[in-house]
């Protein structure tokens, strides 16, 4: 597993770039295998939605070579953690995935999943599977760089659990 804290990512000069707080990729055999890009929002900005469709698109070109094809293309996760309720539903977590309008059981099968974590409604987390993985550290973070925050958070959770995600 490879965890790379705050990088840069620009397809093309003329667009823009993005910066990733907390990028994991996940080595299977001689490839990447799932991706997952951490992000923490501490603002709610009203485009979050789009931000994390755009992070998305530029994680895919970050994934798949010239020479590759698209069926290559791994499971993907967007995740935010935010400290409200950005789509104000009263829920911790919304969990998205591409499906058919009318028929919401077909998925698209594309392998890519958004997730937006609402850190002020932790307690209202029901599966203790979940609340195993996402419990607070019990320890502060540094408060030197916003960087190390994530990428302590980061490494608290994997040391943790073994370095499952």
């Amino acid at each position: 597993m490879q965890i790379v804290g705050e990088s840069h990512l620009q397809s093309d000069p003329q667009k823009k770039y993005v910066r990733f707080d907390v990028m994991v990729k996940e080595k299977v055999g001689d490839g990447v295998g799932r991706m997952f890009d951490i992000e923490r929002q501490m603002v709610n900005t009203g485009e979050l939605p789009k931000r994390a469709r755009y992070y998305q698109g530029i994680c895919n070109i970050e994934s798949l070579g010239t020479s590759h094809r698209y069926h290559e293309l791994r499971e993907q996760y967007i995740i935010f953690l935010c400290p409200v309720d950005i789509y104000k539903r009263g829920r911790p977590i919304y969990e998205f995935e591409n499906r058919e309008k009318n028929e919401k059981s077909l998925t698209m099968g594309d392998h890519t999943y958004k997730y937006f974590l609402n850190f002020s409604k932790y307690e209202c987390v029901t599966d203790e599977s979940i609340r195993d993985r996402t419990s607070p550290p019990t320890k502060q973070p540094p408060k030197s760089r916003r960087t190390s925050r994530a990428r302590w958070t980061f490494t608290t959770t994997t040391q943790r659990q073994g370095a499952t995600i």
